[in-house]
């Protein structure tokens, strides 16, 4: 019986699949016209290689980062931190009412950048943004194991230039892990430019790169 009650009508999943396709066919126009909470939500059901790449455009945008090429294996973008201009890698991972898993996911140690900007987006729209400097994100790969996210071999030290790795804690007060975040890590609203970006504003000159590392 249990079983059952939870099954969904066939008409719901219908409408679910459709609404799917909807935002899969427009991504564009939620990236140029909807609002915070109404894009979150929206990108949610897609599957996580699209919705990542939607979220690190709108954090591009919100924050007026410059787009790293790919080749150059140094992170995603790059913005001015404390007056020196540094490379980052952008992560997201999104919780739900229900889960609170943080997944953070193809960790590349082994390239170039000099930090990790870490958006931790909850189901009611609210975001944690954390900064990890590449050792301080190293320190936390050995602390949690080394653990691989894509099945590759490494040593004990994960020194495997190919490897990716992955992190995974709960965002609840009794985790270890996301307490040693909130202390040392996180930046204290700093994810605000992101949650108030309008898309549609008329701006008169580019948002303003120049961030603290004070945390």
């Amino acid at each position: 019986m249990g079983i059952e009650k939870s099954l969904l009508p066939v008409e719901t999943l219908k409408t679910i699949l459709d609404n799917k396709n909807i935002v899969k066919s427009n991504v564009e126009v939620y990236q140029k016209n909807a609002d915070w909470e109404t894009f979150q939500l929206a990108m949610r059901i897609l599957n996580p290689q699209s919705y990542g790449l939607q979220f690190e455009i709108r954090i591009r945008n919100a924050y007026g980062w410059t787009k790293n090429k790919a080749k150059e294996r140094n992170g995603d973008v790059s913005y001015m931190l404390d007056g020196v201009k540094i490379n980052s890698e952008i992560k997201v991972s999104l919780t739900t009412d229900v889960n609170k898993n943080i997944n953070i996911v193809q960790i590349r140690n082994s390239h170039s950048m000099d930090y990790y900007d870490i958006f931790i987006i909850h189901q009611d729209s609210s975001v944690e943004r954390f900064r990890l400097s590449k050792e301080q994100m190293n320190e936390e790969l050995k602390l949690t194991g080394f653990n691989l996210a894509h099945g590759t071999r490494v040593g004990k030290d994960g020194d495997n230039e190919n490897a990716e790795y992955r992190i995974d804690f709960l965002a609840i007060k009794t985790d270890k892990t996301y307490q040693r975040w909130l202390e040392n890590y996180l930046i204290k609203d700093g994810a605000d430019i992101l949650t108030s970006y309008n898309p549609n504003a008329i701006i008169d000159s580019k948002p303003n790169l120049q961030e603290s590392n004070e945390q």
